[in-house]
């Protein structure tokens, strides 16, 4: 409701953040994600389970994008194989 507001009310535009924005966040969360991951055994099996969701749903979101797959793309520096 609130992001209707803003765009009807107050003419508010969306913008996709540009390239090199999402790059720096790419590496940011690979580093924070990696750093978690090996500081303790839960969460590096959440980390583990994360890794075989994108398994999963990677081809689904590189053949049929969606509203998010711009950011999930820059996810693949914390997906690590």
């Amino acid at each position: 409701m609130a992001l209707k507001k803003l765009i009807e009310e107050y003419d508010v535009g969306l913008r996709r953040f540009p390239d090199e924005v999402l790059n720096q966040l790419g590496t940011i969360s690979a580093e924070f994600m990696h750093d978690l991951a090996t500081g303790s055994e839960l969460m590096g099996r959440i980390f583990a389970s994360f890794q075989a969701y994108m398994d999963t749903v990677r081809p689904w979101t590189n053949k049929f994008p969606v509203s998010n797959t711009g950011f999930e793309n820059k996810l693949e520096k914390v997906y690590v194989k």
